[in-house]
């Protein structure tokens, strides 16, 4: 069973490296994959698995194959990532670009739960659309777009989806990406319970007009708020009282500060729990973003996400970015403990 340990302080330094890793002769080009820098300043961690304290040939082909992350994550860094296993709730538009993101970065374990299939309206921002794909399970069709980058990645496909006879599938997970149609929020609910329950955080982002709003609940280190709190129904409320009280689940919530170019009637019918108009570029920078808080998370950066109620929100007309404390009414900042920043350098009232 692998597990970590802190380096001593000439482990630390690189001095011994060849010792420990008699597998590697000193002019092997791969020797220099570990003197990448530590991207966080937390002690670098090693792996030992009964007693071995070098490389085995299966990590060091895994870190050939990522080798140009390495630099700004360290090839410990890079073995963490090999090791976890994070859950994919929902395979379509963020869900899939999100899987594909996770493995291009190292992760080894994937779990791909969706019960649609691919439709031609997919193909203008949904990762794995496409005219060979159209018909097929997303959860499926991801998983095969994944393989294209690692092909040893290890891989769970549930293709009837999240429910209350499947949530058991996220079992044992490091993290939840929950993308989940908002369609569908008993189902999201359902989700972010069995999370709390087991103490996995969850990450979530959501396309908004040309940018996106990303959400955190650290179920792991109990940070913040949880799901529940932020929509306003109480551990004894049921799902099945939840599902009367439906239209209580303001979905805008979950987008604060909405751009001005965004028209009411979008508003409107994204508050009906109708489709809303969606493009490539707030689905690709949210993965993007997603991308990069999941790795501050699973590599145990000091600097971890905000969670619920913040909201990390960014758009690219407008050049916003910035945490928005979504309890505030109208998504306004509270500078004393949000940021915000826009392009043309003048901040938000």
């Amino acid at each position: 069973m692998v597990r970590e340990v802190a380096l001593d302080r000439k482990e630390k330094q690189g001095n011994s490296f060849l010792e420990l890793h008699p597998n590697l002769s000193r002019n092997d080009p791969r020797i220099q994959m570990v003197s990448a820098p530590q991207i966080f300043k937390e002690p670098p961690i090693y792996f030992l698995e009964q007693g071995r304290r070098y490389l085995s040939d299966e990590e060091i082909r895994y870190c050939s194959r990522f080798d140009r992350n390495l630099g700004l994550l360290s090839v410990q860094g890079q073995l963490l990532l090999l090791h976890s296993k994070v859950s994919v709730a929902g395979c379509g538009a963020e869900g899939s670009t999100i899987a594909k993101r996770l493995v291009q970065s190292g992760v080894g374990n994937l779990v791909l739960a969706d019960n649609d299939v691919f439709e031609l309206s997919n193909v203008n921002r949904q990762e794995g659309a496409g005219e060979k794909t159209l018909g097929l399970n997303k959860a499926k069709a991801t998983a095969n777009m994944v393989k294209d980058v690692n092909p040893e990645i290890n891989l769970k496909i549930l293709t009837s989806g999240i429910g209350e006879d499947t949530i058991k599938f996220l079992e044992g997970s490091d993290l939840i990406v929950e993308e989940i149609d908002y369609k569908a929020p008993l189902v999201v609910l359902m989700v972010h319970d069995f999370a709390r329950e087991n103490r996995i955080p969850t990450i979530t982002s959501i396309s908004v007009g040309f940018g996106f709003r990303v959400y955190y609940v650290d179920y792991l280190r109990k940070r913040g708020m949880d799901f529940r709190e932020f929509i306003g129904f109480s551990d004894s409320t049921g799902l099945e009282e939840i599902r009367e009280r439906i239209e209580e689940i303001n979905i805008l919530k979950f987008c604060p500060r909405l751009p001005q170019y965004i028209s009411e009637a979008v508003l409107v019918a994204v508050a009906r729990g109708e489709s809303a108009p969606v493009v490539t570029e707030g689905v690709n920078m949210g993965a993007g973003y997603i991308n990069f808080l999941v790795k501050e998370i699973l590599l145990g950066s000091p600097e971890q996400p905000r969670t619920l109620p913040y909201i990390y929100c960014f758009d690219a007309q407008t050049g916003d970015f910035g945490l928005v404390d979504a309890r505030t009414p109208d998504g306004q900042v509270s500078e004393k403990i949000v940021s915000f920043s826009r392009k043309k350098g003048k901040p938000h009232a």
